[in-house]
């Protein structure tokens, strides 16, 4: 992969455009030039949802609390969902959930399919 060089007013532009702990410079640039996230990525004949370099493949399911709640998502056709919505980032739903900044690493859970075991995602 070929590095890119910018100059620390680009750097400051692009780190104020990061919306959450879990976006990347790269999700940022991707956005300005409108181009689609790689999402999803197939497997051994299996779609896998990815973030941050980790697959999470289809049928996985998440679960977290928050004020007494609990909340679901799960990833189907290849895409994070929270209560019907599509999420690109763990964090953009626990932010939805929460109503602020929140590292969606460490608020959700996950049991991958044919599991009976629910592990934090870190």
């Amino acid at each position: 992969m070929k590095n890119v060089d910018i100059d620390f007013e680009v750097f400051k532009g692009l780190t104020n455009m990061l919306v959450s702990e879990d976006d990347t410079y790269n999700d940022v640039i991707r956005r300005l030039l409108k181009l689609p996230a790689p999402a999803a990525v197939k497997k051994n004949g299996i779609i896998e949802w990815m973030s941050k370099g980790r697959g999470f493949p289809e049928g996985t399911e998440f679960r977290a609390t928050f004020n007494g709640d609990s909340y679901t998502a799960e990833i189907k056709d290849g895409k994070f969902v929270h209560n019907g919505k599509i999420f690109r980032s763990f964090s953009g739903a626990a932010c939805e959930i929460t109503g602020s900044q929140r590292n969606g690493w460490d608020f959700w859970e996950q049991k991958r399919p044919g599991s009976n075991t629910w592990i934090k995602l870190y």
